[in-house]
C-alpha cells in the first residue's frame, strides 16, 4: 500500500464520518434546547404555585391575585433564552376543599424544533401542572 492510497483512504472516512458528527451535534443541541425549555417550564410553574399558596386572597382580591401568580410564571420564563411570550399559556386556580385550599398552576409552552420531534411538525408542544396547599 502505498502512501497516496493511505490519504484517499482518509479523505473517504472523513467524507463518510462527518456529515454522521454534524447530524449527531445538531440532533443533540436540538435536544438540549427541549430539555432546557422543560426544566425552564417546570421551574415557572412551580414558582406560579408558590406564589399563589403564599399569598392570601378574597372573592374580591381574586382577579388580582391570579394575575400576581401568572405574571410569576410568565416572570421566570422570560429569563430562558429565545423565550417568545406568544408561545406560553399560564394559567393558575385555586379550589377549596374542606377549608383547605389548594393552588394549580398549569404552564403550557410550544418550543420550536430543528427536527419533527412529535410527527406533527416543528414545533413541540411542553405542558407542566403544579399544585400546592395554600398556606393560612
Amino acid at each position: 500500500m502505498n502512501r497516496k492510497s493511505r490519504q484517499g483512504g482518509a479523505a473517504v472516512e472523513l467524507a463518510v464520518c462527518l456529515p454522521l458528527l454534524i447530524s449527531v451535534t445538531v440532533f443533540t443541541v436540538d435536544a438540549a434546547n427541549v430539555h432546557y425549555a422543560k426544566a425552564t417550564l417546570d421551574s415557572a410553574a412551580r414558582i406560579g404555585a408558590q406564589r399563589g399558596a403564599t399569598q392570601q386572597f378574597t372573592s374580591f382580591t381574586y382577579a388580582a391575585w391570579k394575575d400576581d401568580a401568572e405574571t410569576a410564571i410568565r416572570e421566570e420564563m422570560a429569563m430562558m433564552p429565545g423565550y417568545e411570550a406568544d408561545r406560553l399559556q399560564a394559567a393558575v386556580e385555586a379550589s377549596e376543599s374542606n377549608e383547605r385550599v389548594t393552588v394549580t398552576a398549569t404552564a403550557q409552552y410550544r418550543v420550536p424544533t430543528m427536527f419533527n420531534w412529535s410527527g406533527q411538525g416543528t414545533e413541540l408542544q411542553l405542558n407542566r401542572r403544579f399544585e400546592i396547599r395554600q398556606v393560612r
